[in-house]
């Protein structure tokens, strides 16, 4: 999980930084909209559009060093479209996203839109 950087200074002391989530937020933002886009362009059933956007951009998201309100979000969104915990393996997960009933689909869609969106409004302004 997520290490806080050390830095020596001197003899014996060490100063404790707090993590950059710059290049997360990036990350995010770009792999969020791009699912937007998908959800809201692309043809077909919303569960193919789900797919497409938790293998192109959703699933890879989570290697990137994310803030941890951001991350136990993008875990909810795992878990509605998973139907089951987040360490459930992509097959898996992919497999329960062609299964969902529509109500939950569009839960899925609203939170990756809702995610998208507070990651937009909290991505630092100095980029």
């Amino acid at each position: 999980m997520l290490q806080t950087q050390i830095e020596e200074i001197g003899v014996g002391k060490a100063v404790v930084r707090s993590p950059d989530y710059r290049v997360g937020f990036q990350v995010a933002w770009e792999r969020l909209f791009v699912a937007v886009g998908h959800l809201i362009m692309a043809e077909g059933a919303l569960q193919d559009r789900l797919d497409c956007a938790y293998v192109r951009c959703i699933a890879p998201l989570l290697k990137a060093q994310l803030p941890p309100d951001v991350e136990a979000e993008l875990r909810q969104v795992i878990q509605v479209m998973a139907q089951t915990d987040t360490h459930t393996n992509e097959r898996a997960v992919r497999v329960s996203i062609a299964g969902l009933p529509d109500a939950q689909a569009k839960e899925a869609a609203r939170r990756i839109l809702s995610l998208f969106n507070f990651v937009a409004r909290s991505y630092p302004i100095n980029r």
